[in-house]
């Protein structure tokens, strides 16, 4: 899994300078549908503000089953379905059921068959196949670029330079990435007692959602414990009741609830020792940037890679083994 961590500051610049082209039609379909599972529907949603910059339509994010069972129903749509390896059955039928009904259809994968690519009407490669272990690094970061890519050729109007701001915005981030995993190293390093959590509860204001929800699975994919992830209001009306002696808390402050996430993160500090506060300025990880700053979602999401991997370690668990290898040949889930 490390390895595939260190590889984002070379592949993710060079998906940059790869920039995508859309020949939309004159009378677009008026909704974006985005389809996945796990990972890739979490990449669509950290992605959600910039097609609501930049599209003009309106935006839905289905799991698989939801869209099998809806998709026949909605309104002309674009269908946006995205499977790092390609391997998704239902992702697949997915993207046949939105052919058959006329829609546009954009598959993302990393695929190299060439039978699958052809599925949809436009194929975006995410470049990175060599990535097969379950918790995925470089495969998520590689799509949430293509999908910020794309979300850009939706704006017909669009001028080069607001494009050409935003990726330099990300290449700085990126270029963040090597220090901030450093930064990571250092806390795990002085608080190695969290890997051994029973449960994790992690929480953000909703402009975070996307960026927790995905934390969230890295971190229950490595230490295989259960994980939540909250919005923090959200929090505050129920979830709240899992503060307690030696309970486990991560915080991300940022965005319109900094106050509140900062206020419930010091309330739970009464209780337990055991929280981390990762905020813009002056957090026990600090990013440095604004939510706002385009980009800014790498950084967050590489926090969240590191720790999973290390506490997977310290653990005695190597995160690249696979678990429970029958089980999606049992399930019949993925080819």
């Amino acid at each position: 899994m490390n390895q595939f961590i260190n590889s984002q500051w070379q592949l993710l610049p060079t998906l940059l300078q790869n920039t995508i082209t859309m020949p939309f039609e004159e009378e677009s379909p008026k909704q974006i549908i985005f389809v996945g599972s796990g990972s890739s529907l979490n990449a669509a949603k950290m992605a959600q503000r910039y097609f609501e910059t930049f599209s003009q339509q309106s935006l839905l994010f289905f799991n698989v089953q939801q869209y099998k069972k809806q998709g026949a129903l909605l309104d002309p749509h674009y269908l946006v379905a995205i499977s790092q390896t390609g391997n998704s059955l239902a992702t697949l039928e997915c993207l046949h059921l939105a052919s058959e009904n006329k829609n546009t259809t954009i598959f993302l994968s990393a695929t190299r068959d060439e039978e699958k690519r052809q599925y949809a009407d436009y194929f975006i490669d995410l470049c990175c196949a060599e990535e097969q272990i379950g918790p995925k690094t470089v495969g998520f970061t590689a799509t949430f670029i293509r999908l910020v890519q794309l979300a850009l050729a939706f704006n017909k109007d669009q001028e080069d330079r607001i494009s050409e701001e935003i990726f330099v915005s990300f290449k700085e981030c990126i270029q963040k990435m090597p220090k901030m995993k450093e930064i990571t190293l250092q806390w795990l390093k002085e608080n190695p007692h969290w890997a051994n959590a029973p449960y994790l509860t992690i929480t953000a204001d909703d402009a975070l959602l996307g960026v927790i929800e995905e934390g969230t699975l890295k971190v229950l994919e490595t230490l295989r414990i259960p994980v939540m992830a909250y919005e923090i209001g959200e929090f505050t009306h129920g979830p709240h009741r899992l503060i307690k002696e030696e309970s486990y808390h991560i915080f991300l402050s940022g965005g319109p609830t900094t106050k509140l996430t900062e206020k419930v993160n010091l309330y739970t500090q009464s209780f337990t020792k055991n929280t981390l506060l990762i905020a813009e300025k002056a957090g026990e990880i600090t990013v440095d940037l604004s939510c706002e700053t385009p980009g800014v979602e790498l950084l967050y999401t590489l926090i969240f890679q590191v720790l999973a991997n290390e506490w997977a370690l310290q653990t005695g668990f190597n995160p690249d083994k696979k678990v429970h290898e029958a089980f999606f040949a049992f399930v019949g889930t993925k080819d």
